[in-house]
């Protein structure tokens, strides 16, 4: 079930990510964006259950390591 709300959450407009973390769905997008009306609708209409959302801004350090550990991975 996991994999199909993963899924079905990637194709929202604006959703550049979608990483499941145990039971928790991390969804990533641009700033500018709030997907999060949009996941509910998905949530249920395919009758899933949401227990919470939030949202997290990454910090200037989050934002480094990312940039810097992807150029690494990129060569």
């Amino acid at each position: 079930l996991a994999e199909k709300v993963a899924e079905s959450v990637l194709q929202i407009k604006g959703v550049r990510q979608v990483t499941i973390d145990g039971s928790y769905h991390i969804v990533e997008c641009p700033p500018e964006q709030d997907p999060r009306p949009k996941i509910m609708e998905v949530i249920v209409q395919n009758g899933w259950i949401l227990l919470t959302m939030e949202s997290i801004e990454m910090s200037l350090e989050d934002i480094f390591l990312q940039l810097t550990t992807e150029g690494e991975a990129d060569g």
